[in-house]
Formats: structure tokens, sequence, C-alpha cells
């Protein structure tokens, strides 16, 4: 496959001063379409770093292109990426739709390059499809996750968000339908197997009312789905829904830069001293067990009568 030449195709040059190229498509003949934009200096057949967007609700697969999308797109072709966005069926809140027109836009990019390595840039509600797609391992190149002001609590959007009738919509449900007809794709119905081994970055601030920070990013850690992930950040950030500040272009090329030097690792977690486990997003868990001690609490190793004597219980 050739670069394409189908709908529009620009070229321009990044504040860096990296020469890139872009293009209005439908990829494989789909009728969803797509914007891809790469630098000049990549050949076709050549091996890429993709970066997927997705767009919010009402978006369209021109986020990139202007405003605060656009900063981000420049430093990622300064870095040498390609980006790409779909419409993915525009208000489909990672739906089975959504996820087919995300796969078939990564199988066309495979077809015109070698793809390396995958991350994704989530914005508002696609910041929940990449999290769906990332539950559903429907990008098998994928290394990172970075999203800003991401919609993550599908149930939390359904019973009091904005855009309770659409999320409702794109899963054919009401609202007393709504759990059941998602939990295959809510990305907080799933367990921390799911998101293992992967990087993940949300960018959030305390005076979102559209997503709030401690609804939506800050749930993801709470609930204990982070766990076996190889790491997983929550930047607070200032202003209200997608304000200026969510967007830190260097921040998200740091961030995928470090994702592909360590690797896809589960992190690790230090043994706790107790010897204690609970049960946290559907898997048995290391927990220590605390003391107040001095006006403090400490931890406290459990012990077992053992052989007539007192020793530490062990996993």
């Amino acid at each position: 496959m050739a670069w394409p030449d189908e709908t529009s195709v620009a070229t321009g040059t990044t504040s860096g001063g990296v020469a890139w190229r872009s293009a209005r498509v439908y990829p494989n003949g789909t009728s969803d379409r797509a914007t891809v934009c790469a630098p000049v200096a990549l050949e076709d057949g050549a091996d890429v770093k993709l970066v997927i967007a997705t767009h919010g609700t009402n978006g369209s697969d021109a986020t990139m292109d202007s405003g605060n999308g656009k900063t981000v797109r420049d430093a990622l072709l300064d870095a040498g990426y390609v980006v790409v966005a779909g419409q993915l069926g525009e208000n489909t809140w990672g739906n089975a739709e959504a996820m087919t027109h995300m796969a078939n836009l990564y199988e066309w990019c495979a077809d015109l390059w070698n793809v390396t390595d995958t991350m994704f840039f989530g914005q508002s509600q696609g910041g929940g499809v990449v999290m769906v797609a990332t539950r559903r391992k429907i990008i098998p190149t994928l290394r990172a996750v970075a999203a800003v002001a991401p919609a993550l609590n599908f149930q939390w959007v359904s019973d009091s968000g904005s855009s309770s009738a659409d999320i409702r919509a794109a899963y054919g449900a009401n609202a007393s339908t709504f759990a059941a007809q998602s939990a295959d794709y809510a990305p907080f119905v799933g367990t921390m197997n799911d998101y293992a081994t992967m990087h993940f970055k949300f960018w959030a601030s305390p005076d979102d009312t559209t997503t709030p920070k401690t609804e939506h990013a800050d749930q993801f850690k709470a609930r204990g789905l982070d766990y076996r992930s190889a790491s997983t950040q929550v930047m607070t950030v200032t202003g209200t829904h997608l304000s200026p500040d969510h967007y830190r272009p260097n921040e998200v090329v740091d961030f995928y830069a470090h994702a592909l030097a360590v690797g896809n690792v589960e992190q690790e977690h230090p043994v706790a001293a107790s010897g204690a486990r609970v049960r946290q997003g559907g898997a048995w868990v290391d927990a220590a067990v605390k003391v107040r001690q001095g006006g403090a609490w400490v931890d406290a190793a459990l012990q077992v009568r053992q052989g007539g004597e007192w020793a530490p219980t062990s996993n």
C-alpha cells in the first residue's frame, strides 16, 4: 500500500522544523473517515511508532489538527511518531462499532508501515474509548495509554453525566439496563488483569464537572485496577473540562519514551511484613497490617503459634 490520496492531502512544518504530510482517508474502504499525519521522512514500509488519538463528544477525526490537540500532535511528530485519529462512528463510547473501526484503522496503518509500537491519546469520551480498547486487547502492539479529562466511569456518565443519553444510546440501553448492556466494555467493570503490564497516565482537573477527577481518573487507582499495570500516574491540572492545562505535549512525549524504555513489565510491589492478603480488583494482593504505636500507625507483622513458639506468618 502506498501513501493515500483519497479525500484531501495537506503538508506543513512543525515549530520544531519537522516537515509533515497528512491525508483524510477511509481505511480499507470503510465509511468511517480517519486523518493520518506523518513526518515526510518516513517512507512507506518503514518501522514506525504509532499514536492513535480519539476525540471527545461530538468531535471528529480532525481532533488533532487544531487548538490544543495540534500542540500535542506537533510534539509527537517532532519525536518521530505517526499520529492518526478516526471518526470511530462519532459518539459510540467504545461500543462494538467503535472497536471495529479502531481495529480497521490500525490494520490500515500496519499495511502501510511496519508498526512496532502503538500509543493511545484519548480526550474526554475518547479517554474512555481507549480504555475499552485496552481492556479488550484491540491493538496488538499497544504500549502506553495517555488520556486527558478521561471519561472512565461509564456508569457515572449514564447516571449523572451530561452525555447520559448518548452513552445509553451507544449501548442500546436505558437507565435500568445500562450496567448489563455495557458490562463487556465499560472500563471499570474490568479487572486488574485486563490492564496488566500497561503504562497509564491521566491528566485531570478538580475543577472539571464534566468528567470529575474524583469520579473518573482517581477511581482507576482507587478501585485497584492499576495494581498489575507497568505504571499509573494521575496528574492534577487546572481549569475546567479539557482546559489548555490538560494538554502538556512534552509530558506526553516523555511518558511514551519512558514506557518504551522500561517495557511492558508488571510493576513490583513491596511484600507486606504481615503476610496478610486482601481481595482487590478480582485478585488476592499483599496488604500491610498496621497498629497504633507512639501516636502513629506502623506496620505490624502477624504471628502464628508454630512448634510452641510465635513465628511470623508467610504467604
